[in-house]
């Protein structure tokens, strides 16, 4: 049907935009304009579009007959389907499904709507896309019609932008698959996978148990959702920044989300003005192997905690999650391979964290390295501090 006249229309370059409405096709031509008038006007409003993944990336679903024996207490903590906003455990029986939400996913949605523009975009058929919309955005304010689904997309087994209302410019997708999005990769931010169930850590073959029937959960201020949210914020202050002075028209987020992840790891360029983050090689370790060094001390814990989910979403980012088990390792041969080690006011918690996720040495001090000048980057200047944490682990 064409957007103009109402006539139906035969065109091989027109695209079917059903989830805006059932018999909707448009022609290439309007589409562009659309597109570019659309710009215009969420980039008047300081936003840009966010494409968002379902299945492992928001939420996580299994049927009724795959709940294992140690996920049996479920059953007891379902929350009610009338009070959608404040649940994050769901019962669905028309479905003979349970869907949990991520932790930190409400925060993240309404955040990130200050920012963008966002779609949902699954492979799953579109009863399920709408009824994990329905638990997310129950009140519709921040997908309205933007739902895509299986039968939307024109590519077997491949999600494509040809069929969101959003020029490529300006558009990031969160996905925990990079396959789907061939031709878009460079729009993609690769989000670490959330399974929940037991049922979802075997279908990408995971064997361990899963955080179910261990009865815990992501956390919420330090989750995959919490670290994206704050990459996403860099990327739009970034995208926007007066400073740049050219035609915003003619920006592209894709160079931006390129400059970053090239940045984030390289030499903390982006981060001068940020305290205490330190770029060096540790000269007793064989050439071109240097170690991950984390040292505790004291600093503005405040100033660094963004620094820190950003760092460790691009290393999931950098990795690209295609289900290796040995991700730890890649992590440190990735590092390895750049020529990189970093140093971090952090505090012990969050270090440790950071040391288990890369194999790093964590030292009481700096006094403790076995060099006395570890390094610095060019932009920050490095004193000497130390806080005693009790024996090197």
């Amino acid at each position: 049907m064409c957007v103009k006249c109402g006539r139906m229309v035969d065109n091989a370059s027109a695209v079917a935009l059903g989830y805006i409405h059932q018999y909707l096709i448009v022609d290439s031509d309007e589409l562009a304009r659309l597109r570019d008038k659309d710009l215009k006007s969420l980039l008047g409003k300081k936003k840009l579009y966010l494409v968002l993944d379902l299945d492992h990336t928001l939420l996580n679903s299994t049927h009724f007959h795959h709940i294992s024996p140690d996920e049996e207490y479920l059953k007891s903590q379902i929350d009610s389907l009338h009070d959608l906003p404040n649940g994050n455990l769901f019962k669905l029986d028309s479905m003979r499904m349970f869907t949990k939400l991520r932790p930190f996913v409400r925060t993240f949605l309404k955040e990130a709507s200050n920012m963008f523009e966002m779609y949902v975009y699954t492979m799953g058929e579109r009863p399920y896309a709408m009824e994990m919309a329905r638990l997310l955005d129950p009140g519709k304010i921040y997908f309205d019609s933007r739902v895509i689904s299986q039968a939307d997309c024109t590519q077997k087994h491949q999600k494509g932008l040809d069929v969101v209302l959003g020029a490529e410019s300006a558009v990031i997708i969160l996905d925990d698959m990079e396959y789907v999005w061939g031709q878009h990769k460079e729009n993609l931010i690769l989000v670490d996978r959330y399974h929940y169930f037991a049922s979802s850590g075997r279908s990408f073959n995971l064997n361990n148990r899963s955080i179910s029937e261990l009865k815990r959960d992501e956390s919420e201020p330090d989750g995959a959702l919490a670290t994206i949210l704050e990459v996403l914020k860099l990327i739009h202050h970034l995208f926007f920044d007066l400073e740049r002075g050219d035609d915003i028209m003619r920006r592209d987020v894709r160079q931006v989300l390129k400059t970053v992840r090239s940045e984030v790891l390289r030499g903390c360029k982006l981060f001068s003005g940020l305290y205490g983050m330190i770029c060096a090689r540790i000269p007793t370790h064989p050439p071109g192997r240097p170690k991950f060094v984390g040292v505790g001390f004291r600093g503005d814990f405040e100033k660094v905690l963004n620094l820190v989910r950003i760092f460790l979403s691009y290393l999931g980012l950098f990795l690209n999650h295609t289900g290796n088990n040995n991700i730890f390792i890649i992590a440190q041969e990735y590092l390895y391979e750049k020529d990189i080690s970093l140093v971090l006011t952090i505090k012990r918690p969050l270090l440790e964290r950071i040391a288990r996720c890369t194999g790093a040495q964590i030292v009481p001090s700096i006094d403790h390295l076995s060099s006395q000048n570890p390094g610095y980057c060019e932009a920050i200047k490095v004193e000497k501090f130390f806080e005693e944490h009790g024996s090197a682990g």
